[in-house]
Parts: C-alpha cells; sequence; structure tokens
C-alpha cells in the first residue's frame, strides 16, 4: 500500500472524505458525535492531521496512511 503525504495541518470534512474514500456524511457524523475533533472556523469545520491520525489508530485503521 501506498503511504499519502498531507503537507496540510488542517484538512476540511472534504479533504478527510476524499482521503478516506468516505461519504461526507459519514466524516460529519463523526464531528457530531465528539469520536473526532474538530473547530469551526466560520460555516467550515476544520480537522487537525493528528486529530485525524489518533481517530484512526483508536479504530485501528490507521496504517501509516497519512
Amino acid at each position: 500500500m501506498e503511504v499519502l503525504k498531507i503537507e496540510k495541518v488542517v484538512l476540511h470534512v472534504s479533504e478527510v472524505a476524499c482521503l478516506l474514500q468516505w461519504i461526507s456524511l459519514t466524516v460529519y457524523k463523526l464531528i457530531h458525535s465528539g469520536e473526532l475533533p474538530t473547530c469551526k472556523s466560520g460555516k467550515a469545520w476544520k480537522i487537525q492531521v493528528s486529530a485525524l491520525e489518533k481517530y484512526l489508530r483508536s479504530i485501528k485503521l490507521y496504517k501509516g496512511l497519512i
């Protein structure tokens, strides 16, 4: 499996969904349930790459994807 490198520190919901090949609704559900920590900037949710890595490790999906 190819390892993806992300140079950003913060991602938008659509970027997370694309990266994980999920639909955006799945990411929003994780945000609203509190499972995926975020911050809101205006109307947009922002996800820190470190928070995403931590979440993926907690569900054992992280294999050096990001």
